[in-house]
């Protein structure tokens, strides 16, 4: 989990780079990855965010288990604490949500989701590219 350095009183929980990557698998085609957050206002603590940490690091677990990339990471800043999420599914009706979200209303906390964005890869075109030529 990172939470930045501790400075407004919040989480004082850092990671290391490799903690925080998003692993994919090397075997077959490259996936498709879909990245989203939630967005907890007003922010939680730390000690509150231990039980949502470990479910973050349940859910990578048992993704990675079963061959899938899902990765949520807690990002604390002082009005706001978000989770970023990336999977290589852009459905967010999916078991691992609703656990959340359940874990989520337990701590009372108010939250809003985005709706997913397909993260680019390296062989994507530039966004210049994808637009329409000039008429």
């Amino acid at each position: 989990m990172w939470c930045g350095d501790g400075t407004n009183g919040q989480c004082n929980v850092g990671s290391t780079d490799e903690e925080h990557a998003v692993e994919t698998s090397g075997r077959g085609p490259p996936r498709n990855l879909w990245a989203y957050a939630y967005e907890i206002v007003p922010p939680k603590n730390a000690d509150h965010m231990k039980v949502i940490e470990a479910l973050l690091d349940e859910e990578h677990a048992q993704a990675k288990h079963t061959a899938r990339t899902w990765r949520g990471q807690l990002v604390c800043e002082q009005q706001v604490t978000h989770i970023l999420v990336v999977s290589d599914t852009a459905d967010q009706d999916s078991e691992v949500n609703r656990r959340l979200e359940r874990g989520l209303k337990r701590l009372k906390a108010g939250f809003s989701r985005t709706v997913p964005m397909p993260v680019a890869g390296d062989d994507d075109p530039a966004p210049e590219a994808l637009s329409s030529p000039p008429q």
